[in-house]
């Protein structure tokens, strides 16, 4: 009997959090990051008629560099070097644009 009332609670909990969730981006206030990732390209005109841009995080773990998408944190390529990272985003992303923010470049010592 009380596996049955834990997993009416559990639903319960599920349901009201697809339905914040859901009202969140009927007021528009998932779509807030999605508006500003795309302004952090709008320094760049010349990439304006690129749709697809993405914004990475980068990070090194033993002599690996590994990207990852830094809106939702999703992997996306490895490699020992950046030449071979931008070669396998390029290969699984085509007419993709990537950026990075300056303080992860400074912090991988890439500017």
């Amino acid at each position: 009997m009380d596996i049955i009332i834990y997993l009416v609670f559990l639903a319960i909990g599920y349901l009201l959090g697809i339905w914040s969730t859901i009202k969140k981006f009927e007021s528009g206030e998932l779509e807030l990051e999605q508006l500003e990732l795309q302004d952090s390209f709008e320094e760049y005109p010349e990439l304006a008629h690129i749709p697809n841009r993405i914004l990475i995080d980068i990070e090194s773990h033993d002599d690996y560099l590994f990207v990852y998408d830094a809106e939702t944190g999703r992997y996306m390529a490895h490699g020992r070097t950046q030449q071979e990272v931008e070669e396998k985003l390029r290969s699984r992303f085509p007419d993709t644009i990537f950026g990075a923010s300056e303080e992860t470049l400074k912090n991988m010592g890439m500017l």
